[in-house]
């Protein structure tokens, strides 16, 4: 690609940012840069008054690394920009690139351990994990005044520095701590040691901290030594019910490798550890595995095998998807909950058709959920669910109209949503919701006029963690 096709393609940002969105143009546009369109070109991008314009480059910029470093200084702003896309990116770049004479730029990817937003802390927790000697050293030198909570970061970093001397017993005082700062550290510190203390990790997998827990389940399933692995399968019965469903997602994307390592490591005769074994089992027929017997496991009385049901049914979307399209109706909230979650985040758009009924679940924890879904789905996503839909679903009509309300994007008139949120129709609301939404940084106003909404309990909760 030369330059003047990557020009171009810029071009197409600046005039339509939604289309170019739901066009996926961001990888056109990286293609580009990768092809020598040169990386200053995205200095005035990062900085353009238009937040879709941001959201777009600012992933480009991230997935170009170490090569994007002369932006640091453009995207350590958007680390506080008021879109949580666009920090979650900029934070990667900002950690990438503070290195040599940036490295003094990691103290932003330090503090984002304290973020308002929950994702950005996860993700400073990783980035932190991974930080290099020389930036947890910068780190160290600039948390330097006498601030209560620089003080808990210089101390967590010079702790992080002492990995050959750190004792396990420290690691786990910190993990306990009653100040959420210091347990990141202890759990990032587990993360950095987890090689040659693993039992550090299994503690913090069952710590009361949330953040910490859901942090540590994601270490044991990218850790290289399968034998972690076994925590996220424990994790499927968890008393925490996003853990559980993480446990899920994790479990149905695991390599056979692992899943071999945790049948070979469930040894006890507790009933629930032949649970697993039986799960796992049928997981490691891969091909072999019957949709008969996916369905009866969906099905089943006890709840681990309905997971273990819904999992199968995940990893065997492909080629029996109507599976899922089962598991998503049943009455297991953790099931059905994980089936549309897979479905919405699956490449083939046509499995989107199976999200969309859920809108008129007798559940409101499903119903906002697939209304925040369907708030994120792409173009093609919601094309396939209204090419898709069945003249059976229940309000078919409403369905079929939402939907192309919902297509048509930016044209999409803001009087025509107010109507739709004050509709006399549950559903109609609902896809009026969805629309101000999925228009929040055209007309912000539309999602506040939906947050006081005191018609619609679901369109009221949905818009007000929005608004």
């Amino acid at each position: 690609m030369d330059n003047l096709e990557g020009t171009e393609i810029i071009q197409e940002l600046l005039t339509d940012p939604a289309r170019f969105y739901e066009q996926g143009r961001g990888y056109q546009l990286l293609e580009a840069y990768f092809d020598g369109l040169p990386i200053e070109t995205l200095r005035p991008l990062l900085n353009h008054k238009d937040r879709r314009v941001r959201r777009e480059v600012v992933w480009v910029a991230s997935e170009l690394g170490r090569e994007a470093r002369s932006l640091i200084h453009d995207a350590i702003p958007l680390i506080y920009d008021g879109d949580p896309d666009i920090q979650y990116y900029a934070l990667e770049i900002v950690m990438v690139c503070s290195f040599a004479e940036h490295v003094e730029h990691f103290v932003h990817v330090v503090r984002s351990l304290q973020s308002d937003d929950k994702l950005i802390r996860g993700l400073a927790m990783y980035l932190v994990s991974n930080a290099e000697v020389s930036q947890l050293e910068a780190g160290v030198r600039l948390f330097g005044s006498p601030s209560f909570s620089d003080k808990l970061h210089k101390q967590g970093l010079s702790n992080l520095l002492k990995d050959d001397i750190l004792a396990p017993e420290q690691v786990l005082m910190m993990i306990d701590d009653k100040e959420p700062l210091v347990r990141k550290y202890g759990t990032i510190a587990a993360k950095r040691l987890i090689e040659k203390f693993p039992k550090l990790i299994a503690n913090a997998i069952s710590s009361a901290d949330p953040e910490v827990r859901k942090f540590s389940l994601k270490v044991c399933f990218l850790t290289k030594n399968v034998d972690h692995f076994v925590h996220v399968i424990r994790s499927l019965q968890s008393n925490d019910e996003l853990m559980r469903i993480f446990a899920m997602h994790y479990v149905s994307g695991a390599q056979v490798s692992k899943l071999e390592a945790a049948y070979q490591l469930l040894e006890t005769p507790h009933s629930s550890d032949k649970l697993h074994k039986q799960g796992l089992s049928n997981f490691l027929k891969g091909s072999l595995l019957e949709p008969e017997n996916v369905l009866k496991m969906i099905d089943d009385k006890e709840p681990l095998i309905r997971k273990y049901g819904a999992i199968a049914a995940r990893r065997l979307i492909e080629k029996f998807p109507e599976l899922i399209a089962t598991a998503i109706k049943n009455r297991d909230n953790d099931v059905c909950q994980f089936s549309l979650k897979e479905c919405s985040f699956s490449e083939n758009d046509d499995l989107f058709v199976f999200v969309v009924p859920s809108l008129q679940s007798n559940d409101e924890v499903i119903r906002i959920l697939v209304m925040q879904l369907m708030s994120k789905a792409y173009f093609s996503q919601l094309e396939a669910a209204a090419r898709l839909l069945e003249t059976h679903v229940s309000s078919y009509q409403q369905h079929k109209q939402g939907l192309s309300n919902l297509l048509k994007g930016d044209i999409f008139a803001p009087e025509q949503v107010l109507m739709m949120i004050d509709d006399k129709e549950p559903l109609v609301r609902k896809y009026g919701a969805i629309a101000a939404k999925r228009l929040i940084h055209k007309f912000p106003e539309l999602i506040a006029h939906a947050a006081a909404s005191s018609m619609d309990f679901d369109v009221c909760k949905f818009s007000q963690v929005l608004a």
